[in-house]
């Protein structure tokens, strides 16, 4: 018995629910050898595509959906989907837009958007998206993150907390938002402690930051007890971290290593806290303590520890980031783990109880392939 176009369609359907995306869109091809000018047809051939990533055809079956039923918006909204999915950010923007033209209560394109603006650093559009998908839909505490995220970048700290309290209240057990939260408190208390901070930073860097052309190089001895606790203490691997490292090592499981209560921690810290005063003439504010153990083919991609929260409250050149060389490990191998930092280039094989730091605004990044684990204490701290 022949089959009628919506007994087709339904098979489709069931066969894309089942995730047998490649036996659907044979089932949307014969749909439109029967009817050629099927939107409905086409649109849902793009987005079965897009499931199995191949974008190209996507693309190709959402704009002959377009071509027939120009005023329809999921089907820019799916277009905006795939441009957002490939990073054509402007693309994605565009379809977006004509979407919310079309139908101005679409949620996802909202959000989308806000996510677009908020990686362009067009903070005041990534906020007015966000609130008019907040409005929407209220119970969707994505949005209340993102929120949260952009004011504590923008350094509007009480802001940030409301909207941090508002995704608690809606999800009660996302553990990410009492570290967001924690984040806040310490933010709150670095801005306390800053003076004669300026939003608007024109300090020419050469003049304003110590050790710009030359980092400070000292040494402190490493107890035997040092490398003993640090394996002891709990620690996530470093494809956890999501950051510039990566490889073979183990990392703090937090930012908050000298919060340890440990007489040997604090003991590092206290040396640690006076090496930097010294140096800079200055109180500091440690902000991130943590220590990295790189094992064979570990390391670090070239970063810096800059923050948006940094660049929009003008502490660009306050501050500082740290090395403490614990262990050095197996230095007889092709990748030593050299500390390389950039714009100005310059090369440091660490040696054992060595200290280095630099501007928190300058690259460097490490390769390590030693047969024994090398072992530092990283610390990130500002300027009073």
């Amino acid at each position: 018995m022949k089959l009628t176009i919506n007994q087709i369609f339904q098979n489709a359907d069931n066969e894309i629910k089942n995730s047998n995306f490649k036996k659907g869109i044979e089932y949307y091809k014969l749909i439109l050898k029967i009817e050629p000018n099927n939107h409905n047809a086409y649109m849902l051939l793009g987005l079965a595509y897009h499931k199995i990533k191949y974008y190209d055809e996507s693309i190709k079956n959402y704009e002959k959906a377009i071509k027939l039923k120009p005023n329809f918006a999921m089907t820019y909204f799916y277009l905006g989907n795939i441009f957002y999915d490939l990073k054509k950010t402007k693309d994605a923007i565009k379809n977006y837009k004509e979407a919310i033209k079309l139908q101005d209560n679409l949620v996802g394109a909202h959000f989308n958007l806000g996510n677009l603006f908020y990686g362009l650093k067009e903070f005041k559009d990534a906020i007015k998206s966000y609130k008019i998908a907040a409005k929407l839909d209220p119970n969707f505490f994505g949005i209340y993150l993102c929120l949260g995220n952009i004011f504590k970048d923008l350094g509007e700290l009480d802001n940030a907390e409301f909207y941090f309290k508002k995704v608690i209240s809606l999800n009660p057990k996302l553990s990410q938002i009492k570290d967001e939260l924690q984040t806040v408190s310490k933010l709150k208390k670095l801005l306390s402690n800053i003076k004669d901070f300026s939003k608007n930073d024109n300090i020419n860097p050469d003049e304003s930051s110590y050790f710009s052309n030359e980092p400070f190089i000292t040494n402190r001895p490493v107890e035997s007890d040092i490398i003993k606790f640090l394996y002891e203490i709990d620690s996530k691997k470093f494809e956890e971290a999501v950051d510039a490292r990566y490889g073979n090592g183990r990392c703090s499981l937090d930012f908050d290593l000298f919060e340890e209560e440990n007489s040997i921690i604090a003991s590092v810290s206290k040396d640690i806290i006076d090496i930097c005063e010294n140096a800079l003439n200055s109180k500091i504010f440690i902000y991130d303590s943590f220590f990295n153990i790189l094992n064979t083919k570990g390391g670090t991609t070239p970063h810096d520890h800059l923050t948006e929260f940094d660049k929009n409250k003008g502490l660009i050149h306050k501050k500082y980031s740290l090395v403490y060389y614990v262990s050095t490990g197996d230095q007889n191998c092709s990748d030593p783990g050299i500390l390389k930092l950039y714009n100005p280039d310059k090369e440091i094989l660490p040696s054992k109880g060595m200290i280095v730091i630099i501007p928190a605004n300058q690259k460097h990044s490490a390769i390590y392939n030693g047969n024994k684990d090398r072992i530092m204490i990283g610390v990130n701290f500002y300027c009073l």
